[in-house]
């Protein structure tokens, strides 16, 4: 709490500004001016890439976004009553398949529990930008994805898959296999990105 008001700090796990971030804070900062708190500033908290074991330097620095963050609470401010009466309602708003549903917990579940089968997101690696252009063609399902869209070597292996309806294998990789005279010997790297380093 701020002398003129509540200053509000979100910590993400980022190095840099995004502008996700600026929305996912501005969101906040609308839903507690619709609750009637006054915010006087807001603040990004983000992991300092100068940070070490062994320096002073602090793990996370603060940015100051209050101007674009309170410009962008100002647009979903008036957006909020349509979604309070969405999420108070006793039935759930009606299906509308897109990109976001791919990581979706109701999705399978409370929303979509009919399908469809193998959408188009399942498909590893494809841009959720892709993902709502196909939908909004009407290509939905992985077997409506047509043979000529642009897909990587995965990405057409798993097309290739849900279409023949079972395991699908790279015969000339697996050829390359009995190259292997014994005995035999590989590395194997792992990796881990840690939000501080």
């Amino acid at each position: 709490r701020d002398v003129d008001g509540w200053r509000v700090i979100e910590a993400k796990s980022g190095k840099r500004d995004k502008p996700e971030y600026i929305d996912d804070l501005a969101y906040t900062v609308a839903v507690l001016q619709a609750a009637g708190l006054r915010v006087a500033a807001a603040e990004l908290a983000l992991v300092n890439a100068e940070w070490r074991v062994d320096n002073a330097a602090e793990a996370l620095v603060r940015l100051e976004v209050s101007e674009r963050v309170l410009a962008r609470a100002a647009e979903f401010g008036p957006l909020l009553e349509h979604v309070y009466a969405t999420v108070s309602a006793d039935a759930a708003p009606p299906e509308v398949l897109m990109a976001a549903c791919k990581g979706c917990e109701f999705r399978g579940d409370r929303c979509f529990a009919e399908g469809p089968a193998h959408p188009v997101f399942e498909l590893p690696n494809i841009r959720a930008t892709r993902v709502d252009e196909w939908i909004a063609e009407g290509i939905t399902r992985i077997p409506q994805v047509p043979e000529s869209e642009k897909l990587s070597p995965i990405q057409r292996l798993h097309r290739r898959a849900v279409i023949s309806g079972g395991l699908v294998a790279d015969q000339d990789a697996l050829a390359r296999l009995g190259e292997v005279r014994e005995p035999a010997g590989y590395l194997d790297f792992e990796t881990l990105s840690l939000a501080l380093p």
